[in-house]
């Protein structure tokens, strides 16, 4: 009697799990695709791919007087190489004979250097210790003939401010909308231990004032609404103040 009775549980067990676990069951059956083999080809990323697409700029001393030209050429190259899409290329790559091609530039040779785009000016001395200096931009998307041509008289105290000029109407040509150099920028930066002061200065790092000479940590500054003043916060043993500089 206990025998039958085992065997009768037993097979009923058996029977219980095959309904529950059956081998094709729709609801165990695998996802499609979970074991898909992998692509057969590698695939490659091209890590240097934003350098390759950047705009390559060529700026050459100007020609005329060597001094003021390698000045303006230097401050529009430090201006370009501040901006993100923008390659300067290196002078030192260019060997032919840039002076004697005047202010313009042939597509074909400067396309040995894949240059997009070429800035060449000539500085001549002017009556009453003032200096002209003429400028032109090639930009090869619009064909050989200067897409941009301007012409500064004043001062060598002018120069930087010509090139910022210069360099923002050459943006707008490219972009559809003029640069920022020129821009003043202020910041807070360390000085010392448990000391932070405001500067301002020129975009590009050039004439760079201190406008905090205390102790504390000078932080967070802003300009005014005019950009006469700057508002920032002073951090001292006393508390915490809103004061503005001048």
């Amino acid at each position: 009697m206990h025998h039958r009775v085992f065997v009768s549980l037993f097979a009923f067990l058996i029977l219980a799990l095959a309904v529950a676990w059956p081998p094709d069951a729709p609801g165990h059956a695998q996802p499609k695709g979970e074991d898909d083999p992998l692509p057969g080809e590698m695939v490659n990323i091209d890590i240097d791919a934003p350098q390759n697409q950047s705009y390559r700029l060529a700026i050459v001393d100007f020609f005329g007087h060597r001094a003021h030209g390698a000045e303006g050429a230097s401050i529009l190259r430090n201006d370009f190489s501040l901006m993100p899409g923008y390659r300067v290329l290196d002078g030192r790559t260019i060997v032919h004979d840039v002076e004697g091609e005047g202010l313009s530039a042939n597509p074909a040779t400067w396309g040995r250097y894949q240059a997009n785009g070429v800035v060449k000016g000539q500085v001549s001395e002017e009556a009453g210790g003032k200096i002209r200096m003429d400028l032109r931009f090639i930009h090869f998307a619009q064909g050989a003939a200067p897409a941009l041509s301007k012409t500064y008289t004043g001062t060598t105290k002018d120069i930087r401010g010509w090139m910022h000029d210069f360099g923002n109407e050459m943006l707008r040509i490219m972009t559809g909308k003029a640069g920022v150099f020129g821009t003043e920028i202020t910041y807070a930066r360390r000085v010392g231990p448990g000391r932070k002061d405001v500067f301002c200065s020129g975009m590009d790092g050039y004439g760079e004032i201190r406008l905090t000479n205390g102790r504390g940590i000078a932080m967070l500054p802003s300009f005014d609404e005019g950009g006469k003043h700057v508002w920032f916060t002073r951090l001292t043993e006393m508390g915490m103040f809103i004061t503005k500089s001048g």
